[in-house]
């Protein structure tokens, strides 16, 4: 097997940066996932949030646009709101 030259894993093996999501929107709410209800999907990004701290990182969130559409019948575009507006205070 070989492998071709590509852009992005070029560069990531170059600068040494890797930018994993670490909360993803359908991650956390889907049951085939974590299947998390809202209570327990913001401890859980609270808890990701301190360890990022901890450790000097960047925090990367991966929210679907269909996931905060207003009537979706989904805790997400709340959990958002709630997360922009935690770390917008620190």
């Amino acid at each position: 097997m070989t492998v071709e030259p590509n852009i992005f894993t070029d560069m990531i093996f170059q600068t040494g940066f890797l930018f994993p999501d670490k909360a993803g929107s359908r991650t956390l709410e889907e049951e085939k996932y974590m299947g998390l209800d809202f209570d327990r999907a913001l401890t859980y990004c609270r808890n990701l949030v301190e360890q990022v701290n901890n450790v000097g990182g960047e925090l990367v969130l991966l929210w679907h646009n269909d996931s905060v559409q207003e009537g979706s019948g989904s805790y997400l575009r709340k959990l958002y709101a709630q997360l922009l507006k935690e770390l917008a205070k620190q």
